[in-house]
């Protein structure tokens, strides 16, 4: 791989290898999911939301926390010689939640305050008083009240998030587990299936996005900054689908 770069390339590469913590100011900021970093020598620094945090819902918090000017510190994940663009990220630095005392401590019925952050298809995403984030399936939702009492169902933690249920929900403990029965589902309709997906709106764009991928680098720009295009899901799925 490193044969066929160029002299001014090979010394980037030692400058910014794999590992390398930065410091820099963000230059740009393309909603929904993109930070730029400006490195200087024709290249850019790309921070997706994916990597801000390791709890996709506490990303996006961080996410809208930003504005051009910020100083910010990350590490160099790859360099993209063809587009010049050096992927960051801003997670790799600390701890995943679920590897820290606080997320050890706590046990299948603990009980925690929480407060509604959004509502998908049929889950709702919460946050704790302590900034913990969980989700709770909307069946077990009377009304959308704001605040709520609920019990840790199970830890999730390949997203960093707890699994709740009601604090009222009248189960002994160690039954709480098969209380869940509707599937957790944060995916939009046009997400359901390749067919879905392909015949929509969403689908089109991904074409678009397919297309120039390897040869427009400032086009990334046209699909990030697409209005519609908000949840995780959707790129990931655009991702999955461009490969």
């Amino acid at each position: 791989m490193k044969s066929s770069l160029t002299i001014s390339e090979l010394e980037f590469a030692e400058k910014y290898s794999k590992g390398t913590i930065i410091e820099a100011s963000i230059t740009d900021i393309i909603n929904p999911s993109q930070i730029v970093i400006d490195f200087g020598e024709g290249y850019i620094g790309r921070l997706s939301l994916l990597n801000l945090s390791w709890c996709l819902p506490d990303g996006e918090v961080e996410f809208k926390k930003y504005k051009v000017g910020d100083r910010i510190q990350c590490v160099v994940l790859d360099i993209d010689f063809p587009n010049q663009q050096v992927i960051l990220s801003k997670k790799h630095l600390s701890k995943p939640v679920s590897e820290t005392l606080t997320w050890d401590r706590v046990e299948r019925g603990d009980e925690f305050n929480v407060d509604i952050i959004e509502s998908f298809n049929n889950t709702t995403l919460v946050k704790t008083t302590d900034n913990l984030y969980g989700i709770i399936n909307n069946s077990f939702l009377q009304e959308n009240s704001g605040r709520l009492r609920v019990k840790v169902n199970s830890k999730l933690d390949f997203s960093e998030l707890f699994s709740f249920v009601p604090a009222s929900l009248d189960v002994e403990q160690k039954d709480i587990v098969g209380v869940i029965v509707p599937e957790i589902n944060f995916i939009e309709d046009e997400l359901l299936s390749y067919y879905n997906f392909k015949s929509s709106i969403f689908g089109v764009y991904c074409n678009l996005f397919t297309f120039y991928l390897s040869n427009q680098k400032n086009l990334l720009r046209i699909f990030y900054s697409f209005k519609h295009y908000k949840r995780f899901k959707m790129h990931k799925c655009c991702q999955s689908f461009a490969k």
